[in-house]
Formats: structure tokens, C-alpha cells, sequence
């Protein structure tokens, strides 16, 4: 995690407590005095502040390790350093440098088997 990161998460933390914390005070004022305020808007701006901003740090925080090669033990560094890219020309070149197909889930998986057949066989098989 980045130095710039860690700091938004701390300055995001920062406003959200000292929101959460004006607003319990708040509270204690309106019910000892018996009024029906409602809520500072800059008590509500500073809590959607600190959101936003620890939003923010959750995304510059957002990094892909380097991963091993799937037939050597060589460590491949990825070009990009945040998401993958989006166009499939791009975003398939690191699977074809771990050597591993994209699409392997859908190619590699069996055929239609028939059920009520499987089921006969093993009760041919359990009755032995």
C-alpha cells in the first residue's frame, strides 16, 4: 500500500470519527434540551467527505502482485499496475505469458451426461 493510500485512509477515518462524534454531541444537546433539531448539514457534509475520501483510498490502494509463470518458476511483472485492461487483445496477454488459456473453464468441461443412466450404473454397481 502507497504512502498516498495510507495517508486517505487515516484523513478519511479522521472525518468520519470526528463526524460521528459531533453528531453524538448534537444528540446530547437536542435531547437534554428538549428540542427537535435537525441534523448541521456540515456534520452531514463531513461524514459523506470521509466516505468519499476513504472510497478513494480503497481505489489508490488497489494493486496486482506479481504472479509465477505456470510452466517456469520465472516472476512475471505485470505492465499495468492498477486493473486489468478492458480490450481482450490486452487482457489475455497475461494469460498467454503464465501459459494458461482464458477460456479453459468452458473448453475443458464435460459433456451432457445422462443422469438416469449414471444413476442405473451405480445401483448395478452397489447391488454386486
Amino acid at each position: 500500500m502507497s504512502f498516498k493510500s495510507s495517508y486517505l485512509y487515516a484523513l478519511g477515518a479522521l472525518f468520519l470519527f470526528h463526524s460521528g462524534y459531533s453528531a453524538m454531541q448534537f444528540y446530547q444537546y437536542v435531547k437534554a434540551t428538549d428540542s427537535t433539531l435537525p441534523l448541521p448539514t456540515d456534520i452531514g457534509l463531513e461524514a459523506l467527505l470521509g466516505a468519499a475520501v476513504t472510497i478513494i483510498a480503497a481505489v489508490f490502494s488497489v494493486e496486482i502482485p506479481a504472479q509465477l509463470s505456470a510452466h517456469d518458476d520465472e516472476v512475471l511483472v505485470k505492465p499495468y499496475r492498477f486493473f486489468k485492461p478492458i480490450e481482450m487483445r490486452y487482457a489475455t496477454t497475461e494469460f498467454q505469458k503464465l501459459g494458461i488459456n482464458p477460456f479453459e473453464e468452458i473448453e475443458a468441461r464435460p459433456a451432457f451426461m445422462n443422469i438416469v443412466a449414471k444413476r442405473k450404473e451405480f445401483q448395478e454397481w452397489a447391488n454386486k
